[in-house]
């Protein structure tokens, strides 16, 4: 996975610096996080998303998308 996000790290001569902002479940917004370099951080909360110090409201909200999601698939 590493590998995956170096290639998608900034490059000289690209024209946007860093991956767009992302949706999150709980509506808000998650912004590239440039300083780690891997990661993204919520606008609302400044957590990083997935990480032990998303809000727990948040990361159950994100897990319950996960499974909708997966049960989607299985149809």
């Amino acid at each position: 996975m590493l590998k995956w996000k170096m290639k998608q790290m900034h490059q000289p001569d690209d024209p946007q610096p860093w991956p767009e902002d992302i949706e999150l479940e709980c509506g808000s917004i998650a912004s590239f996080d440039a300083g780690s370099g891997i990661s993204y951080r919520c606008n609302s909360c400044f957590a990083v998303v997935g990480s032990i110090g998303m809000p727990r409201e948040c990361k159950e909200l994100e897990d319950m998308a996960v499974v909708i999601q997966k049960l989607k698939g299985k149809r």
